[in-house]
């Protein structure tokens, strides 16, 4: 696993403050976006340095620094690691701070198991607030279900099954959303999805189809969402019941 922090300086960097890799068996199953072109014409002009396509929190549809032009932020983020073991590691960001939001991200690992827990610190309550959860995930055969209470996605890749499941402190259901795209089109729930939303760029150049899960929900106060991914090789998983 790889949790992105920075203390500062990201002129010409990605607005991607606590973004999460994650490799599994040689495969990058949980990817950052990349790059894909500086140049083209709208809307492939740069656009996947932004917030919304990095597994992180985005809040108002903001990226966490100020675009200033195609290449360059302003006003920078500056993160932290706040505590740190072999099996977890707890980071926050304050790029959030105009809109009286931290955002602190504990990642933590056990026996084919990780578990991301996103608390977002909301200083005051006086506004309601958009918290979007994104991940961008290997494509692969997914199967998606959704109640009051969380978020299940099996996806079926090279490495095996994975199973994620996604909870927050809020319940799944009229102050949320759930959508789930690839290469521009919705595939599942209710969103407008943009033709630059999952895509992944291996290489400058290059994009390849992803799958881009979302979860948004709205309220004045604090919101936590626990996003846990569970790693079944095909073995392991024709073995259990």
């Amino acid at each position: 696993a790889h949790l992105r922090t920075a203390p500062g300086n990201l002129r010409l960097a990605h607005a991607d403050q606590l973004h999460l890799d994650l490799w599994w068996q040689g495969r990058n199953i949980a990817l950052d976006p990349g790059t894909y072109l500086y140049n083209a014409e709208a809307p492939w002009d740069n656009p996947l340095t932004a917030t919304q396509f990095h597994n992180t929190v985005t809040v108002n549809a903001q990226d966490q620094m100020t675009r200033a032009s195609r290449f360059m932020y302003l006003d920078w983020s500056r993160g932290q690691v706040v505590e740190k073991s072999d099996r977890r590691i707890v980071a926050e960001h304050n790029g959030y701070r105009k809109l009286g939001v931290t955002h602190r991200r504990a990642v933590s690992f056990a026996e084919n198991n990780w578990r991301v827990d996103d608390n977002l610190l909301a200083h005051s309550q006086k506004d309601h607030r958009v918290y979007r959860l994104h991940w961008l995930l290997q494509d692969g055969e997914w199967k998606i279900e959704s109640d009051n209470e969380k978020v299940k996605l099996n996806l079926k890749t090279g490495s095996g099954i994975i199973k994620m499941t996604i909870r927050s402190s809020f319940i799944v259901h009229h102050s949320s959303f759930v959508s789930l795209a690839r290469a521009g089109e919705l595939l599942h729930g209710d969103a407008d999805v943009p033709p630059t939303r999952g895509w992944y760029s291996p290489t400058y150049g290059i994009k390849v189809p992803a799958l881009s899960l979302a979860l948004e929900v709205t309220t004045a106060g604090a919101v936590q969402f626990t996003t846990e991914f569970n790693l079944q090789s095909f073995d392991t998983a024709q073995n259990k019941p």
